[in-house]
């Protein structure tokens, strides 16, 4: 077989799929990023008082209602583990890769809120797929307050993308893990500007440690 260079470049850029895959923000399994969605919305309107939550009640999709696991005691199994997900959200603020990492796996708050978080399956929201992935999310306090929110879709999708300013703070952060943050925000903008580049071969000098 030959090959056929023309054939690669055809139609470049028209349409470009890039913008129609899945961005993840949090660090995590896909499907948990529903109830994160929703509890990003909670937080959003007023803060959430982790140690003032009773409980968590999640209503979801059927792929959702399997990743349940109470009591993960690794890395691996928090990142597929809804209960976790959101417990350590509330505690820590985020679901980036640090919330994932053994010491707070081990952590008694986390682990004791994880195991007052209930995840089950909806069927009416299992029927709205593959279109959307719904999920309900309620809070209920000690007091007895009840706070509650829902998404349709999860965040980062063609359909729901995320901004500007989120998908460069993803980069930053964990590009800081490798680079000072002068060099990632260099690479970043290089990245960013790469239609004016005239060789390709020159793009990795901006990345070299």
């Amino acid at each position: 077989l030959a090959f056929d260079g023309a054939g690669v470049v055809a139609d470049w850029g028209d349409p470009c799929f890039v913008p129609g895959g899945y961005f993840k923000r949090y660090a995590c399994g896909r499907y948990i990023h529903a109830p994160l969605d929703a509890l990003e919305l909670m937080v959003a309107e007023a803060p959430v008082d982790a140690d003032a939550v009773e409980a968590i009640d999640i209503d979801g999709i059927s792929v959702l209602a399997k990743l349940d696991n109470p009591a993960p005691t690794t890395s691996a199994e928090a990142r597929f583990s809804t209960p976790y997900a959101v417990s350590a959200f509330l505690y820590l603020g985020g679901a980036g890769p640090d919330a994932f990492a053994e010491q707070h796996v081990a952590d008694r708050r986390i682990a004791d809120l994880a195991l007052r978080v209930t995840v089950k399956e909806d069927p009416a929201l299992t029927a709205r797929m593959p279109e959307f992935r719904p999920c309900r999310v309620k809070v209920r306090f000690r007091d007895g307050s009840v706070r509650e929110a829902a998404v349709e879709r999860i965040r980062g999708d063609a359909k729901a993308p995320h901004g500007e300013e989120v998908m460069r703070g993803k980069f930053l952060a964990l590009a800081g893990a490798a680079w000072d943050d002068a060099h990632a925000l260099a690479v970043l903008d290089t990245l960013l500007s790469v239609e004016s580049v005239d060789d390709v071969r020159d793009i990795p000098l901006a990345t070299r440690l």
